[in-house]
């Protein structure tokens, strides 16, 4: 319908559909022959799904690694020593940080590649979930070297809570969950940003609550 009320020759309504169509479409687009899923940008750029939202997980990522250091420094502005199991925690959240925060990037470095968009899903899963893996498998073993005292049945829950994360992204990586694999990769990071936060939260009533003469191993002096 036009603004007077008549109805529009149809080679206009045809021409107003199509133009409407083009707008609209952001799912497949064709880049250098080839279709790719995403959306354009303003510089007819293909974006994957849920940049915005990697960008800004990489962002909280790095902010959760500044906040395990000023706890650090707090712990020994408040006159207690350091032990190797203080430094283990400390450690052990840098390095959550620093594996969600390049995790977070790597579907993006993989898109200026111009991989497709499930192929960058699932060389991503895969990357991710190596350290997540490597963690899983060697953390009992830290932390007896960094405390005299038993494992607590709390660390395996833990330890339990990361194993899940890892098979999904073991899943995703396999092609399981197909045009999900997007969904199922920004869940599993943000489950475990979520998970070190927790975890984070309960490391700081230990770092800074816990007695000087608890049973935990003392670092070693270099002189």
């Amino acid at each position: 319908m036009t603004q007077s009320g008549h109805r529009a020759p149809r080679r206009f309504r045809t021409r107003q559909r199509s133009n409407s169509v083009v707008e609209t479409a952001s799912c497949y687009r064709a880049v250098n022959g080839k279709y790719r899923e995403g959306s354009l940008t303003g510089d007819n750029e293909m974006e994957l799904p849920g940049t915005t939202y990697l960008y800004n997980l990489s962002v909280l990522a790095m902010t959760f690694i500044g906040f395990s250091v000023i706890v650090l420094t707090l712990r020994q502005a408040l006159g207690h020593k350091l032990s190797n199991f203080d430094v283990l925690l400390a450690h052990l959240y840098m390095e959550f940080g620093l594996v969600i925060a390049a995790s977070s990037l790597l579907p993006v470095i993989l898109t200026v590649w111009e991989l497709p968009a499930f192929m960058t899903w699932r060389i991503s899963s895969v990357i991710a979930v190596l350290p997540l893996f490597v963690h899983v498998l060697t953390y009992p073993r830290r932390r007896r070297l960094a405390a005299v005292e038993t494992i607590p049945s709390y660390v395996w829950i833990n330890l339990s809570v990361i194993s899940l994360i890892c098979l999904s992204l073991i899943l995703n990586a396999a092609g399981l969950f197909g045009l999900h694999a997007g969904a199922v990769f920004l869940t599993a990071m943000t489950a475990f940003l979520i998970y070190a936060i927790i975890a984070f939260l309960h490391g700081l009533n230990v770092l800074l609550h816990r007695p000087d003469n608890k049973a935990t191993r003392q670092p070693r002096s270099r002189n």
